[in-house]
C-alpha cells in the first residue's frame, strides 16, 4: 500500500492531483478505474489520466477551473440532468437532486438508463 501524506497548505490544487498520480503510478497503463472523492479532482487531472490509459470518476466541485461553463452555469429542476462529452471522452455533468450534484467521468458516455 501507497501513503501519501498532506504537507504543505501551500499545495495547490494540481499539486493535489499529483498526489494521486503517485500513489496509483504503479497501476497506471492497465486500464483500471481510479473513484475519488470531490477534493483533488479536476478536467486537468482527467487529461493526465487519459493519457496514461487510466480512469478518474467521480464528484467535482463547481467552481473547479476548466469545467464547462455550459454546464455548471445550467440551473436544473429536480431531477433534470445535464451533460458535456470533451473529444477525449470527458465527461462532466450536473444531476439535481435535492442539491446539485456535478460529477467528472473519463469511463462512462453520457448515454443514460432509467431504471
Amino acid at each position: 500500500m501507497n501513503i501519501c501524506t498532506y504537507l504543505s497548505i501551500q499545495s495547490l490544487y494540481w499539486e493535489r492531483g499529483r498526489t494521486y498520480i503517485k500513489l496509483i503510478e504503479e497501476l497506471f497503463d492497465k486500464g483500471r478505474t481510479l473513484y475519488v472523492d470531490n477534493c483533488y479532482k479536476s478536467v486537468a487531472l482527467a487529461k493526465t489520466m487519459i493519457q496514461r490509459k487510466t480512469h478518474l470518476v467521480g464528484t467535482i466541485y463547481a467552481n473547479r477551473r476548466n469545467n464547462p461553463a455550459n454546464v455548471i452555469n445550467t440551473k436544473l429542476r429536480k431531477g433534470d440532468l445535464i451533460a458535456l462529452q470533451s473529444e477525449n471522452k470527458t465527461v462532466v455533468l450536473e444531476w439535481k437532486d435535492k442539491s446539485d450534484v456535478f460529477m467528472l467521468s473519463t469511463k462512462f458516455d453520457m448515454s443514460t438508463t432509467t431504471y
